[in-house]
């Protein structure tokens, strides 16, 4: 029994200074709305990114063809800042910008390359689909005039211009050839195997440039939401 009341006694002192740490001079807490950021690189160098000069990304820097998570981050009109990161151009601000996002959303912000018109944000929208579905939407990355023609099987995702997705849509599990062309002239710039796993949320964008070789090459990155 003496225990117990030990016990008790220590519950209480832990939550008289919860209360204390939480209310002071009978001020009221104030639990600010949150959303979700994921950041994606579709550049061909390591990047950071901050909201308002804070680091989100502290665990690491997010490497070409990778992508962040979600981010629990402020609603509203806020400040964000895309810096390249390592030792050639430590903290090199590439990007400083206003985005505006609404609470309990989950957005994508993609990198593309230095230029400010090559960020963007996508409103992330999931829909519902089969337990044998994979989730899956494309991204244009490839900076420039250039439209997009995607093919996984015999789903096809036509005309996306740069800047722009596909709708999350369902997709059976399996291996599948991923195609990516050119849309006029058609012409064949990508072909990957691809496997999806039911239940899994896919993103696939492209790193590199139409003539790249080695880092630039053109390539299709598949990253999981």
């Amino acid at each position: 029994m003496k225990n117990i009341q030990i016990k008790i006694l220590v519950l209480l002192v832990l939550a008289g200074i919860g209360l204390a740490s939480c209310k002071k001079d009978g001020d009221i807490v104030v639990v600010l709305p949150k959303a979700g950021l994921n950041a994606g690189n579709a550049t061909n160098y390591a990047i950071n990114v901050y909201q308002n000069g804070t680091r989100l990304n502290n665990l690491g820097s997010i490497g070409t063809g990778g992508q962040s998570g979600y981010f629990s981050v402020t609603t509203g009109t806020q400040q964000y800042q895309i810096k390249q990161a390592g030792p050639n151009n430590p903290e090199y601000l590439i990007s400083d910008l206003a985005l505006q996002l609404d609470s309990a959303k989950n957005y994508s912000l993609l990198l593309a390359g230095d230029p400010p018109d090559n960020v963007f944000m996508l409103k992330d929208s999931l829909p519902s689909v089969a337990d044998s579905q994979a989730t899956v939407r494309f991204v244009n990355t490839l900076p420039g005039t250039i439209n997009l023609d995607i093919n996984i099987g015999t789903t096809n995702y036509p005309n996306k211009a740069f800047g722009t997705s596909t709708e999350f849509s369902g997709i059976a599990s399996g291996d599948y050839n991923l195609r990516i062309y050119q849309s006029s002239p058609t012409k064949l710039l990508i072909d990957q195997t691809i496997t999806l796993t039911a239940g899994t949320i896919y993103t696939i964008f492209t790193t590199g440039t139409l003539a790249g070789t080695g880092t630039d090459k053109l390539t299709a990155r598949m990253v999981i939401n």
